[in-house]
C-alpha cells in the first residue's frame, strides 16, 4: 500500500505526526504558500478561501499549528488511500461489499472515539441551562431515526403535491460507464469512488441545465449508493407534468449515454427509467432510504447479500470514508425553514399562520404550498465573536424572516459547548480557556503525571492497525523509485504553483 512510514503506526502513528506538523508550524514562521504546499505534500486539503472567504490569513495559519485540523485529515487521507488500493488490488467484493472490513473497521473505531468525547461534553445556553451532548444529538437530524423519518415525510408530502397538482412520477437508475467499475471489467481505468461521483455530478448538472433551458419544471429526490464494488451509483425519484415528464427522462438518459453510448450493456443498464403509478412513489422509495441510513423497515438487502443492518452500516462507513452525499432533495422549499418553523413549538404570530401551521403539523405539502405563495428566508446576525480559529464566527441563525412580516425568533438562547467537569483530557491546567466555533469554552480537566508535551506511548499503543499489503518484495523496487520521480516531479509542479 502507497502510504508513507508512520501512517504503519495506525492512530498513534497519526497523532505523533499531526503533533509533528503542528509544532513544527507553530514554532517556525512558515508562510502561507509554504504551509499550502507542505498540506499538499502531506495529503491534506488546505483550507478553500475561495468558497470560504470568512477565513483570515491568522485563521488559516492557526489551522496549520492545531493537531486536531491535521489529524482529521490525516485520518481522511490514509482511510482514502486504503480503500482505493484495495478496491485497485482486488478486494473480495463477495465477502466484503461495498467496503474492506479494513475501512469497517476503521469507521467503528472513529465512532466509538467520537462518543466517547461527546460523552464527556455539554451543552450550556448563555442563562446557565446545561444538557448533555449526546443527548442533543439524539433528538436532532444525526440520529438515523429521526432523519428517516424526516426524509419520508418530506417525501410523502412531494408525492401528495405531486398528485394534488397531477403530475407523474419516474424512478430513475444512473450509473457511471464500465471503465469506472472495479469488478468484472478488464478496462478499469482506476477511477476512485470520489471521481465517479464528480462524474454522476456533472451528468446531472447538464441534466438540470437542460431542463431549465427546455423549461421543464422538476422536482424530487436522488440517492447515492455504492453497487457491490463500492462504485457509486444514483437513483433518482422526480415529478413533472404528464405532457413534460417524457421529455425530461429522455433529456436525462440522452445526457447519461454521452459517454461510451455503445458499449456493451449501456443501453440496458446506464439509464433505467421507472413509471410510478400513483400513491406508489413513497411506498417504492422507503426500502432505499431505509437500506441506506439504518436498514430500518428492510430485511434483506439482496446486493451485499446481508442482513439489513450490517449492510447499512457498511454503507454509512462507505459515505463517511468517501465524502459522499448520500440524499438531496431537488427543486423543494428549502427544508432550514421547515425546520425552524418546527422550532417554534409556542405558536407564531398570525402572520407567520400559513407556514407555521403545516410545519408543526408535518404537513410537508401544505408547508410547499404555503411556501410557494408566500417565501420565508432564515434571519442571521453576524458575530464578530473569534471561533476555534480566530476566524470570526459569522452569521449565526437567530429565526426567520419575510417580505410585510415581523421577525420570527426562535433561538432565544446561546449556546456554547462546554468539557463537562468531570472530563480528563491528557496534559493541561485547571480551568483552561478555549474558544470553539459556537462561542468561549471553559474546560476543567484534570492534569496527569506527564506535562510535556508529546507523552511517551506504550507499545502496545504504538502498535496501531496493520494495514494490508504493507509488505513489498525486491522485484518491485524499480517501480517504487520511479514512482518516487515521478512524486517529486509533481510535488515541485505543485511548489511552483502554489507560489504563484
Amino acid at each position: 500500500m502507497d502510504l508513507p512510514a508512520w501512517a504503519w503506526g495506525g492512530e498513534a502513528g497519526i497523532r505523533r505526526h499531526a503533533d509533528r506538523l503542528a509544532v513544527r508550524h507553530h514554532v517556525h514562521d512558515i508562510p502561507l504558500h509554504r504551509a499550502r504546499y507542505y498540506a499538499h505534500i502531506e495529503g491534506v486539503i488546505p483550507p478553500d478561501r475561495r468558497r470560504r472567504p470568512e477565513i483570515t490569513d491568522a485563521g488559516e495559519r492557526a489551522r496549520y499549528a492545531c493537531e486536531r485540523w491535521w489529524r482529521r485529515g490525516l485520518r481522511r487521507m490514509i482511510g482514502r488511500r486504503g480503500e482505493n488500493w484495495l478496491r485497485i488490488r482486488g478486494q473480495d467484493f463477495e465477502q466484503q461489499p461495498y467496503i474492506s472490513d479494513w475501512g469497517l473497521e476503521r469507521y467503528r473505531e472513529a465512532a466509538i472515539r467520537s462518543r466517547e468525547g461527546l460523552s464527556h461534553m455539554v451543552a450550556e445556553s448563555d442563562d446557565g441551562q446545561s444538557v448533555p451532548l449526546l443527548d442533543c444529538i439524539a433528538g436532532s437530524v444525526a440520529n438515523p431515526a429521526i432523519r428517516r423519518g424526516e426524509m419520508m415525510t418530506r417525501i410523502r408530502g412531494l408525492e401528495d403535491e405531486g398528485e394534488r397538482r397531477h403530475l407523474s412520477a419516474r424512478f430513475v437508475t444512473l450509473t457511471a460507464p464500465g471503465r469506472m467499475h472495479v469488478a468484472g471489467e478488464s478496462h478499469y481505468d482506476g477511477s476512485s469512488v470520489r471521481a465517479v461521483s464528480r462524474y454522476l455530478a456533472r451528468v446531472w448538472a447538464r441534466t438540470r441545465a437542460a431542463w431549465a433551458k427546455a423549461g421543464i419544471a422538476v422536482y424530487g429526490l436522488r440517492i447515492a449508493e455504492p453497487h457491490r464494488d463500492g462504485t457509486p451509483h444514483w437513483h433518482i425519484l422526480l415529478w413533472a407534468a404528464e405532457d413534460r415528464i417524457d421529455e425530461a427522462a429522455a433529456i436525462l438518459r440522452a445526457r447519461a449515454l454521452s459517454d461510451a453510448p455503445n458499449e456493451p450493456g449501456a443501453q440496458q443498464h446506464r439509464c433505467k427509467c421507472v413509471v410510478l403509478g400513483a400513491g406508489g412513489a413513497a411506498a417504492y422509495v422507503a426500502k432505499y432510504v431505509g437500506k441506506n441510513i439504518d436498514g430500518e423497515g428492510v430485511e434483506w438487502d439482496h446486493t451485499a447479500d446481508l442482513a439489513a443492518a450490517p449492510a447499512a452500516e457498511r454503507v454509512t462507513a462507505w459515505a463517511s470514508c468517501w465524502g459522499v452525499r448520500q440524499f438531496q432533495f431537488f427543486g423543494c422549499s428549502p427544508v432550514g425553514v421547515w425546520r425552524e418553523l418546527r422550532r417554534a413549538q409556542d405558536g407564531a404570530p398570525a402572520e407567520w399562520a400559513d407556514l407555521w401551521t403545516p410545519a408543526d403539523s408535518g404537513d410537508w405539502a401544505g408547508y410547499t404550498r404555503a411556501y410557494s405563495n408566500n417565501a420565508a428566508r432564515l434571519a442571521v446576525v453576524w458575530s464578530d465573536a473569534p471561533g476555534a480559529y480566530t476566524d470570526p464566527v459569522g452569521n449565526m441563525v437567530r429565526g426567520l424572516e419575510r417580505p410585510g412580516a415581523p421577525d420570527l425568533w426562535t433561538r432565544s438562547r446561546i449556546w456554547c459547548i462546554k468539557w463537562a467537569a468531570t472530563a480528563i483530557c491528557g496534559a493541561a491546567s485547571v480551568g483552561t480557556l478555549a474558544r470553539s466555533a459556537l462561542g468561549l469554552v471553559a474546560i476543567t480537566v484534570e492534569a496527569s503525571e506527564n506535562h510535556g508535551l508529546n507523552p511517551k506511548r506504550t507499545n502496545d499503543e504504538d502498535q496501531g492497525i496493520d494495514f494490508p499489503g504493507r509488505e513489498r518484495s525486491g522485484q518491485d523496487e524499480d517501480g517504487h523509485r520511479r514512482r518516487e520521480n515521478l512524486r517529486s516531479r509533481r510535488r515541485y509542479q505543485l511548489y511552483e504553483r502554489c507560489t504563484q
